[in-house]
């Protein structure tokens, strides 16, 4: 590929990318244990559409920037498996200080991930000023 043909293809990625926007994010996280297993998931909308009246258009959706995306996905994620360790301590899946072990485990590695996906998206801010 020639210098001008993949400009062309970085530019329209980045152009397309400033647009972007997430309007929704959903995590799930099953927890397996001998007894059985749980399930937790949860979606949450980002300035969602609303519909309030069928007689009226739709409010415009205005989203997360698609930069932004990947730290609140990581909070979602942390706050879906915690949740999910807690439900399968309440139900025996697992035993109470088995989910806390697991949950101090959980908020550290995410608190990484967080601050690596914040970084991210400082950058790509910083790139469109």
């Amino acid at each position: 590929m020639d210098k001008e043909t993949w400009d062309s293809i970085k530019g329209t990625v980045q152009r397309v990318q400033t647009t972007m926007t997430a309007t929704s994010i959903t995590c799930s996280r099953t927890i397996r244990g001998k007894s059985g297993d749980e399930y937790v998931a949860m979606t949450v909308g980002i300035d969602s559409v609303r519909d309030e009246d069928p007689s009226q258009h739709s409010v415009p959706v205005r989203g997360l920037p698609l930069c932004d995306a990947p730290v609140a996905a990581a909070i979602l994620a942390m706050e879906v498996d915690v949740a999910a360790h807690e439900h399968a301590a309440s139900s025996g899946v697992i035993s109470p200080d088995c989910a806390e072990k697991f949950n101090r485990m959980i908020k550290a590695n995410f608190l990484t991930l967080m601050e690596k996906a914040v970084k991210q998206a400082e950058k790509a801010r910083g790139s469109r000023d």
